[in-house]
């Protein structure tokens, strides 16, 4: 995807987390090897923060990062899943930048806004 294609989806809405919209711009960068990236790159990798960078970090001293370990150090694997490797894992293919993203946030309903339409049941008449 180029960085024009990119930046017009961020300006569309379609990927609202700068950090994925960097990530996508930048391939050359990912995937990220966690057992032996520095902090800074870390912490380019969309859906990782600062805490999570940190265990990260800590837990590499002690053995390789495998998959799960990823998994239970950050809460979930699913969004950072396509832009790092582990001992165990690495992924294959282009990522869907609007696929990764978080689901839209739940929206409050209006209450005196119009119902929607209903279709009338038939009648056997």
């Amino acid at each position: 995807m180029t960085h024009i294609a990119v930046a017009e989806q961020v300006r569309s809405g379609r990927i609202a987390d700068p950090r994925l919209a960097w990530a996508i711009a930048h391939p050359e960068n990912f995937p990220l090897d966690v057992n032996r990236a520095p902090r800074d790159m870390l912490l380019r990798v969309p859906g990782l923060g600062a805490r999570a960078v940190d265990r990260i970090i800590a837990a590499r001293r002690h053995a390789a990062i495998r998959l799960v370990d990823l998994d239970r150090l950050t809460g979930g694997a699913r969004k950072i899943g396509p832009f790092v490797a582990t001992a165990d894992w690495r992924p294959s293919g282009d990522v869907d930048p609007v696929a990764i993203q978080s689901p839209e946030k739940i929206r409050q309903l209006d209450l005196f806004g119009a119902p929607p339409a209903r279709a009338l049941p038939a009648s056997g008449l």
